[in-house]
């Protein structure tokens, strides 16, 4: 959707930005699921303006009521976090022509980075989730709202992608089947922490639940983490979904998308100093059972993975975007060989929590 110069200085106008009146505004980013710009001020105060996809995230009040209870919860405990400029008759967002608008204000001095062979800014990735986790610790879980309803219960994925399997395009089953046959042998091996968080040994918390290594932002010049960004799918879940993806990710760095699965695998090198700055806050909080489960969890995240690639590619393509015909085969062919990897040394992973969890 294209919008005027024009349009876009009349819906900001419509924030409180205190003393400052939006001068220019500029596309910000590439993200997939909402549209951002950039926004000057006269006062040289700057912002972010965002467009909220509502097919991502059709109740508007209850995912900005998340963010705005959390940020303040983090803002209370000393961190720095989302700050909401808020309309000007107090709202937490702008409805315009049917569409649904936020304003932040801009962190600046900052960077962020896709993949880095940086160990100091992974680790201290690494070290404010563990920050960020713990400062939600005490945090009133039954104000927290479900964005998106299952979005990391790894049975009902698979539950989805066994759907997926008995319905899907015969001729991509069959070039599959090597894939179908080594994901299905996780069937009965992907309920742990579900299980945990229904009985009750697995403690409920808020999570972030997209924690790649793109979403903190850094600063410039100490390379620490100053915060998280993207609280759309802050929900409540397992601290164990959080640092499992941050790792199955980073610790791939030739990412998601790549084809040559030569250069495909789990870094252990990258793995070690997150879980140690992690675990650095870790220790404290989290209780034996999800201490035990964090190597557990970065397989699990990747096994994830692999089902909503591999089964988007049985349907045909339908949920995410694709730039050639078997991206999500690729796609789902590059996580199962993180997971394969990842099996493979996971005496290795559990030496590295066990040294940094004492």
């Amino acid at each position: 959707m294209e919008f005027t110069k024009e349009e876009l200085l009349e819906i900001v106008s419509n924030f409180n930005l205190g003393d400052s009146h939006a001068t220019e505004i500029v596309p910000l980013g590439n993200g997939l699921i909402n549209v951002t710009w950039y926004v000057e001020t006269n006062t040289h105060r700057k912002y972010v303006l965002q467009l909220i996809n509502t097919t991502v995230f059709p109740n508007v009040e209850q995912l900005m009521n998340n963010i705005s209870y959390v940020s303040d919860m983090l803002y209370e405990k000393g961190m720095i976090s989302l700050n909401i400029a808020r309309t000007n008759d107090g709202k937490l967002y702008f409805k315009y022509k049917d569409l649904y608008f936020r304003t932040y204000r801009y962190i600046s001095d900052t960077i962020s980075v896709d993949s880095t062979d940086d160990l100091a800014i992974i680790e201290a990735a690494g070290n404010y989730l563990g920050q960020f986790h713990m400062a939600l610790n005490d945090i009133d879980v039954t104000k927290i709202s479900d964005t998106i309803k299952d979005f990391h219960n790894t049975p009902k994925r698979f539950e989805k992608f066994i759907n997926d399997v008995e319905t899907g395009n015969k001729e991509r089953m069959q070039e599959a089947k090597e894939e179908i046959d080594f994901l299905m042998s996780f069937k009965d091996k992907v309920n742990e922490v579900e299980k945990g968080l229904k009985e009750g040994y697995i403690p409920k918390r808020v999570t972030h639940n997209d924690t790649k290594l793109n979403n903190y932002l850094f600063n410039t010049i100490t390379k620490k983490a100053v915060c998280l960004i993207d609280f759309d799918t802050i929900m409540v879940s397992s601290a164990l979904y959080d640092f499992g993806d941050a790792t199955r990710y980073l610790c791939n760095k030739a990412g998601e998308s790549e084809t040559d699965l030569d250069k495909v695998y789990f870094d252990l090198n990258l793995y070690e100093p997150y879980a140690r700055g992690y675990l650095e806050k870790g220790k404290i909080f989290l209780n034996k059972k999800e201490i035990e489960l964090l190597p557990y969890s970065s397989l699990l995240m990747a096994i994830e993975l692999s089902i909503r690639f591999l089964g988007d590619y049985l349907q045909n393509d339908v949920y995410f975007k694709i730039r050639y015909e078997k991206e999500n085969l690729d796609r789902a062919r590059n996580q199962i060989k993180v997971a394969k990897d990842i099996i493979s040394k996971t005496d290795q992973i559990k030496n590295i929590v066990n040294k940094y969890s004492k």
